[in-house]
């Protein structure tokens, strides 16, 4: 009987319209971390490629500047740009509650101080869904005092099929206790390309493995009678860089930045100056603009509008961004670099330079097959992640549900 009911619900699915049943939906977002736009064209992997001739694709995403991991996924799931629900970066200052933020430091990235907006698991919980998820910054810590209904300590040790298993078995959970949004993360892709670069057989393995996992995963969701929309997205691309000789750029032997700032000099693309004693801030920049070749410079007041970056209380006085493939820092930082050799790396500016482009691919019931859009910017998914659901979408985003409705099917 079972059986029976399976094929029928199977059947029926593609002639239901999504306002028939978007009451009962369900969403599975996938994050493929660091996977470029143009992946699936340069390596042809063959589960993605079924998946987006079957469903919808994008040319490109654009990310939020800076084209980084923890702005981007937290951009994601609250549709607002970085100036707006204020993680501006991996790390920044804080001048008002003078503190900084790290996100390689779990103590001070489990605050909820530092993240405003209203995350997708809580405007769903807000409105008597159930959510899960797999790891996603921001899913570990209660943001206005919530957590996702069921989440995962972020452990990178733990095997990505355990996480495929832990997603089947949610969704097998008796109705009333079955969330009806997941966020799932993996990061080898990403891994590959900073240690070896875009460009290597290396990253085209982790690129197939990745596949591997989306093939499972789809094959899984096939086999469940809901009627779930499945979404593969990334949070950036990434830039082949050069050996180190070449690329380095260390701004303390073009200007005398020394006990004059708080700084990132770890951050290798760009790197904001906090400034103790704001007579040094027109000297420093003057003496950096003069020899502006590889990199930009930037007072705050200066910084594009298009980057949506300029948060007073967060953004330095003075933001210094490297044109790839070039990589900027201090006397440290070059020590580690030359170390370390990287060669890859992403945080460029999204809007000029296309290889920090991210992806977005989705299937399922309600997807138009075949269908694709433009590049969009990545503010645009939480909306659709809403609609899908049924959700009132707050007023206060920045993402608009126009731009990526046209892959609903009526």
């Amino acid at each position: 009987m079972r059986d029976k009911f399976i094929w029928f619900w199977a059947f029926l699915m593609p002639f239901m319209s999504l306002a028939q049943t978007k009451q009962n939906n369900y969403v599975v977002m996938v994050s493929l971390d660091g996977f470029r736009h143009d992946y699936v064209k340069k390596f042809n992997p063959p589960h993605l490629s079924k998946l987006i001739k079957e469903g919808a694709s994008a040319q490109s995403v654009i990310p939020v500047y800076p084209s980084k991991t923890f702005p981007n996924h937290y951009s994601i799931v609250t549709g607002m740009y970085a100036n707006k629900h204020g993680l501006i970066d991996n790390p920044f200052y804080d001048t008002e509650i003078e503190a900084v933020y790290s996100s390689s430091n779990r103590e001070v990235s489990l605050d909820p101080k530092w993240y405003g907006g209203t995350p997708l698991w809580q405007l769903a919980q807000g409105q008597g869904l159930k959510t899960a998820s797999f790891f996603w910054v921001g899913s570990e810590l209660p943001i206005k005092g919530q957590y996702p209904t069921y989440h995962k300590k972020y452990d990178p040790a733990i095997p990505n099929q355990e996480r495929i298993d832990q997603t089947v078995a949610w969704l097998s959970l008796p109705e009333a206790e079955r969330p009806r949004l997941i966020t799932l993360y993996f990061s080898l892709v990403d891994d590959a390309g900073h240690r070896y670069g875009p460009d290597s057989p290396e990253v085209k393995q982790a690129v197939l493995q990745a596949d591997s996992l989306v093939g499972k995963l789809q094959n899984a969701l096939k086999n469940i009678a809901l009627p779930i929309t499945l979404l593969i997205v990334s949070d950036h691309g990434m830039e082949q860089i050069n050996p180190v000789q070449e690329y380095f750029v260390n701004l303390e032997k073009i200007a005398d930045l020394r006990d004059t700032t708080i700084n990132f000099f770890s951050n290798a693309v760009h790197t904001q100056f906090y400034f103790k004693d704001k007579t040094k801030i027109d000297k420093a920049y003057q003496d950096l603009k003069k020899n502006e070749k590889n990199y930009t410079v930037f007072l705050r007041k200066d910084i594009p509008k298009h980057w949506h970056y300029n948060l007073p209380t967060r953004t330095g006085d003075m933001l210094v961004v490297a044109k790839p493939p070039y990589l900027i820092g201090g006397n440290h930082a070059e020590k580690k670099m030359y170390k370390e050799q990287t060669r890859g790396q992403h945080g460029y500016d999204p809007y000029t330079y296309k290889n920090m482009h991210a992806i977005f691919y989705a299937w399922g019931a309600h997807i138009k097959p075949n269908f694709a859009l433009p590049t969009f910017e990545i503010v645009h998914i939480y909306p659709l992640v809403a609609h899908l659901l049924g959700l009132d979408i707050p007023k206060d985003i920045d993402g608009k549900l126009k731009v990526l409705k046209k892959i609903l099917k009526k």
